[in-house]
């Protein structure tokens, strides 16, 4: 509506006059409520490290590309897992430090997205709506599913910071996913390539190793963007870090392991 106060009437109206030839009638009206869109983030999702904010909490915003659960969802994972670990395995408190850092800017771009998409409903310069919304949908896509996501910024660190590609990989002649691999408690070093890692692992990190090739005896894949390196990825399924597996050696463990013993 273009109004703040408005008739039942009136939307019947200007739902008929969007629905032209067809039209819409009720016999009867038990209930309705007039809901308007509010978008507001939280101005801390913290408070001295003891009370925490996540999901409608956190960051309001419209309906439009379906983000709400999935963002609150992302935001009870990330804290989940921190807590896991410390209160489970002892890793420093400092790993809550950056729940906000990750969380708050998601929460921000949601609210972008969801705006832009909510607003092309009402105006466009060429009265071309839909065409709009379909071409923010595409532009938006990695923010809408989630998969998009990512924490850090990208020309500095790569793959890290992103979200771990799920790929078909093979356990001797059974097929399976990657994802199914992974132990959602706990993070998870695989290994992908054929030279064998001596490292003494915290027990909190899962150790996983993919040949590039079939084995009858273990896991396989022939078609991983991640050859030759050892991947660390974080309980949420994000990438922690990446490293070539000829630069895997215990100071290299010490330092991709360092913020959270």
């Amino acid at each position: 509506m273009d109004v703040k106060e408005f008739t039942f009437e009136e939307v019947i109206e200007k739902i008929n006059r969007s629905m032209k030839p067809y039209s819409l009638s009720f016999k009867e009206v038990l209930w309705y409520s007039r809901f308007s869109v509010k978008e507001s983030v939280a101005e801390n999702f913290s408070v001295q490290d003891r009370i925490f904010l996540a999901g409608d909490a956190s960051h309001i915003h419209s309906v439009n590309g379906g983000q709400g659960l999935n963002t609150g969802l992302g935001d009870a994972f990330n804290l989940i897992w921190k807590l896991n670990m410390i209160l489970k395995y002892g890793v420093s408190a400092n790993s809550l430090f950056s729940y906000e850092s990750e969380r708050k800017p998601v929460a921000q771009s949601v609210i972008e997205t969801s705006g832009e998409l909510v607003r092309s409903t009402k105006y466009s310069e060429t009265r071309t709506h839909a065409q709009d919304y379909v071409k923010l949908v595409q532009k938006h896509a990695g923010n809408i599913t989630g998969m998009g996501i990512r924490y850090g910024e990208q020309e500095l660190h790569g793959l890290s910071g992103s979200r771990l590609f799920d790929l078909e990989i093979y356990h001797g002649t059974v097929k399976t996913r990657l994802y199914s691999l992974l132990n959602y408690t706990q993070f998870t070093l695989l290994i992908f390539g054929e030279c064998k890692v001596d490292l003494n692992l915290p027990e909190y990190v899962k150790l996983i190793q993919i040949f590039p090739e079939e084995f009858r005896d273990g896991y396989w894949t022939e078609n991983s963007p991640y050859k030759n390196q050892a991947v660390l990825v974080r309980p949420d399924s994000y990438i922690e870090s990446l490293t070539a597996l000829d630069q895997v050696t215990p100071q290299a463990r010490n330092n991709i392991m360092e913020q959270y013993i």
